[in-house]
């Protein structure tokens, strides 16, 4: 009797550099550079960050509550509610963990790895592929404003991208209006900016689906957060970028 069995051809080692690239290249290869984008963290004696020893020093004064009689000549901390709070939140049970010094280098570390990875999830929630333009979004993650270490804003735009994915991914399911009214307050929580993007997001998204009004309202199960401003107002200082806002934000889009 003969072998009837189909021949398949032989495929050289190297042949995997001219295929196709599958779904899981795609997330072979994200996971791999969302790893690497942490070496800027790992690798130096201190995080290279303008504003990281400022975090670092108010982290110390928050944890420290007052039982220094040295810090509490100077310092004093109170707690209010803002949309600005991420990583002021995390450091209490990195800080538990890890001490002060090594937990702020892993929060800070998580940062860029976790911004990758929700790219990622975006990608393959609305196309079920990792594809080039999302690797491409990547060289965007260690921007000026991680650079300058504005820790906050980026974990936010982290918690937006994940809550996109999600917001996507419960299409069509009744009750997800009720989901989002407490993410939409944790994303405003991280840094109100984090939550500007995941609204802008949920609306062009529908607005994609529908070009009707319906985009104009979705967004809607994302305001429980205007409560907490309306409740907070007159509750301190507003911040400013002082007379020169419009050079500071062309100097930041020039080195974007």
């Amino acid at each position: 009797m003969t072998d009837q069995r189909p021949l398949v051809p032989r495929r050289s080692v190297l042949s995997w550099l001219t295929a196709e690239v599958g779904p899981r290249e795609g997330w072979a290869l994200g996971l791999l550079l969302a790893a690497l984008s942490a070496l800027p963290v790992l690798v130096a004696a201190q995080p290279q960050m303008t504003d990281y020893a400022a975090h670092l020093a108010r982290f110390h004064v928050m944890l420290d509550g007052g039982a220094s009689p040295f810090l509490r000549e100077f310092y004093s901390f109170e707690w209010r509610w803002s949309g600005n709070l991420a990583a002021d939140l995390l450091i209490h049970p990195f800080a538990a963990l890890f001490g002060l010094e090594t937990g702020g280098r892993i929060l800070v570390a998580l940062i860029a790895p976790l911004t990758a990875l929700a790219i990622l999830t975006v990608d393959w929630t609305l196309r079920r592929r990792i594809g080039p333009a999302a690797l491409f979004a990547f060289t965007f993650i260690w921007a000026p404003s991680l650079l300058m270490g504005f820790l906050n804003f980026s974990i936010s735009l982290a918690a937006a991208l994940f809550a996109f994915a999600l917001w996507v991914r419960l299409d069509g399911w009744r009750w997800r209006w009720a989901l989002f009214l407490p993410v939409g307050l944790l994303v405003w929580l991280c840094h109100v900016s984090g939550w500007g993007v995941l609204g802008i997001m949920v609306f062009g998204h529908e607005w994609n689906r529908s070009k009707s009004w319906r985009a104009f309202v979705a967004p809607l199960p994302l305001a429980l957060p205007l409560l907490a401003v309306l409740l907070a107002a007159g509750g301190g200082d507003a911040f400013s970028y002082g007379q020169g806002m419009w050079i500071y934000k062309a100097a930041i889009w020039k080195q974007a």
